[in-house]
């Protein structure tokens, strides 16, 4: 969680007892939803170039899961 640690401490976010794990996981899901936007057209890319199915991964915890997968143009 030390990605939640540094947004505390840049003032973009706020730890309070009642709602943390609310707030935790509304913010999840904003950024999971922008990273997606942001890597959904180079991994399109890729894709096109290397004539490949391409893949995106990310790790949770201590496992890895595909994400996003845009399969080869053949």
């Amino acid at each position: 969680m030390r990605i939640l640690h540094t947004l505390e401490l840049l003032g973009y976010i706020r730890k309070t007892a009642m709602d943390t794990r609310r707030r935790i996981d509304r913010l999840r899901i904003v950024w999971s939803r922008r990273w997606l936007q942001c890597a959904a057209g180079p991994l399109r890319r890729l894709a096109q170039t290397t004539s490949e199915t391409a893949s995106l991964c990310a790790l949770f915890e201590n496992h890895i899961e595909v994400v996003l997968v845009v399969e080869s143009p053949q």
